[in-house]
């Protein structure tokens, strides 16, 4: 396997949020426009400029199809939802957000064709967090996809991470204002009719962050399903921590005196998320189900068998020499590990991970 291209700048496009919603996350931080710092507010001003004007030009997203039922994703950051996505959108008949649907949700459908085959070569890119390649036509997180809507989103914490647990707010749809609902469902809408493509039967839909919004996700697709992924919590603690600090290196709009102590929002974060889950497995019954990170790692060809069996999918046959070839391309992929920096600490966060 050859190794894994570098960290780009080019991932800073996956944040092109509309110019009017660039202008006031600007507005919330000073320090973007300062001396050292210039330089990053310039560029989100630009693209944010570039996505609007490109908005405007594109002709409207087309629409009379039946939107698909979504299956959602849902599972702690880097507890494996990323695997779990790729091996899903291996079937051809999955449709599934890619990387550039999420940077230009507002003209992917009058762009994409012409974009993907000029960008491909260009785009390439490793993740700040870990050895998974992005391209262009990689399944993405939705998430970005509605950041750049102009919708609130928790990413903004990447944008400017000194707000630290002010971000929490942006998980909790009860805590919403309603035009921040209807912005949000619009966002969602959007995203439905993009993926409303022929031949496909569902879109399978990734983000850790619609483990907090799962009530209105039922509210506004009942036929959904979701699979939620765990893995143990101080792998994923510590993994988050490293991730939400190299992401916020890429994308934050200013440079912190000193790196900001993420912790205590990761473990409200967790808090919240245990909270979600638990009330989502009582009361999903048959459209649940639930899957352990080890177990997908070692068997990924009967984790997958078992959740076509647990909905009812046909066609697993179809798939299975796909995810056959993917386990041979990946073979060599290692996993990063993280540790906690002593016994104390350690100790520490198993007793607030607990």
């Amino acid at each position: 396997m050859p190794p894994p291209p570098p960290v780009s700048d080019k991932l800073s496009w996956m944040m092109s949020p509309p110019l009017g919603r660039t202008l006031r996350l600007l507005a919330r931080e000073p320090r973007c426009v300062r001396p050292g710092n210039w330089m990053k507010s310039l560029g989100l001003l630009l693209r944010g400029g570039a996505a609007s004007l490109l908005n405007r030009l594109a002709p409207p997203l087309p629409g009379g199809r039946a939107a698909l039922p979504p299956v959602f994703i849902v599972g702690f950051w880097r507890s494996g939802t990323t695997l779990l996505h790729e091996l899903l959108c291996l079937d051809p008949r999955v449709a599934y957000p890619c990387s550039f649907d999420c940077m230009a949700p507002g003209h992917a459908h009058w762009t994409r064709d012409r974009a993907l085959p000029y960008g491909q070569g260009h785009f390439e890119s490793r993740r700040p967090m870990d050895n998974m390649v992005i391209r262009l036509d990689s399944p993405q997180e939705d998430e970005f996809f509605l950041l750049n809507t102009g919708a609130r989103s928790f990413y903004e914490l990447f944008l400017l991470p000194e707000e630290g647990l002010d971000h929490l707010a942006a998980l909790d749809p009860a805590g919403w204002t309603a035009p921040e609902r209807e912005r949000w469902l619009a966002g969602m809408a959007r995203l439905m009719r993009l993926l409303a493509r022929p031949g496909k039967d569902r879109a399978v839909l990734k983000s850790p962050t619609h483990a907090f919004r799962i009530p209105l996700l039922r509210e506004r697709f009942p036929e959904a399903v979701f699979i939620h992924l765990r893995r143990d919590p101080l792998e994923v603690f510590l993994s988050t921590r490293h991730t939400w600090r190299a992401n916020a290196r890429i994308y934050a709009l200013h440079r912190p005196s000193a790196e900001r102590d993420l912790d205590p929002l990761i473990l409200a974060c967790h808090r919240l998320h245990r909270e979600r889950m638990a009330e989502a497995r009582q009361s999903l019954g048959s459209r649940w189900y639930e899957l352990g990170y080890a177990d997908l790692v070692r068997d990924p060809v009967g984790s997958l068998e078992a959740i076509y069996h647990q909905f009812g999918w046909s066609g697993f046959e179809v798939v299975a020499p796909a995810l056959a070839a993917y386990q041979s391309t990946h073979a060599d992929y290692r996993t990063n590990g993280f540790q906690a920096a002593d016994e104390a600490e350690r100790k520490r966060l198993c007793e607030a991970l607990a």
